[in-house]
């Protein structure tokens, strides 16, 4: 099964995104962006890709802030309501 997973490093300019296989272990990376451009990138690969489930690996208390923001958007763009985010450590 194929997830969205980023870790979020709070003091770098560029954050990158992969796409894992839960299957078999394989991890992408398919793009990097800011940290503020983070819920338009991984709302988007959500929609494109038909992915719904993200994992946000860092600070919990900034992870969950950012996954408000990427619910948001895709609701708000993409009528994507159905993405599911966990913060992990």
């Amino acid at each position: 099964m194929k997830r969205i997973y980023c870790e979020l490093h709070m003091f770098d300019l560029h954050q990158r995104v992969y796409i894992v296989d839960t299957d078999t272990g394989d991890k992408e990376c398919v793009a990097i962006t800011t940290m503020e451009g983070l819920p338009e990138v991984i709302s988007a690969i959500s929609n494109e890709k038909k992915i719904d489930h993200v994992y946000l690996s860092g600070n919990s208390v900034f992870g969950n802030a950012v996954s408000e923001d990427i619910l948001a958007y895709s609701k708000m763009n993409y009528s994507w309501n159905n993405i599911v985010i966990e913060v992990i450590k």
